[in-house]
Parts: C-alpha cells; sequence; structure tokens
C-alpha cells in the first residue's frame, strides 16, 4: 500500500495501486497486478478487512486516509 507518514527526506511510497498474491495452500504464491485482478486502491490505504455477507460472499474493505472506504467482491 502507499505511506505518506516518512519524513520529508525519505520521501514517500505512494506508486503502488495494489497487488494481489493467489496462495496455493503450501505457501507457495502467485503475483497479478492490478489490470489482472481488478484490486486497485490508489491513496493511502489504512486498514484492510475481510467480511462476508449472510449470503457467504466475501469482500475485502479498505479504508484509506482522508477517503471514502472501497469495498470490493472477491470471486
Amino acid at each position: 500500500g502507499n505511506n505518506h507518514e516518512f519524513k520529508p527526506q525519505f520521501s514517500r511510497l505512494d506508486a503502488g495501486y495494489g497487488n494481489v498474491l493467489l496462495g496455493d495452500g503450501q505457501a507457495g504464491f502467485q503475483w497479478q497486478d492490478f489490470k489482472k485482478s481488478g484490486f486497485m486502491i490508489d491513496g493511502e490505504v489504512k486498514y484492510l478487512r475481510k467480511l462476508s455477507d449472510k449470503d457467504g460472499t466475501t469482500y475485502i474493505l479498505a479504508a484509506l486516509n482522508e477517503n471514502v472506504p472501497k469495498l470490493f467482491t472477491l470471486q
């Protein structure tokens, strides 16, 4: 995620839009960029949480600094 809390002499880390790592259940992961996964966040992410509704649909909630939260549906 992006982080803007560094001292001025160290600059900011804000060039990414998010990445997805797909696990195989045996400590192996395959990387997907935001263009393929659809998981794109522009801004400083403060919190991520996985949620499920009563029908079993799973979501990722992203809380952003000074912006509205984003909600993604997992497929």
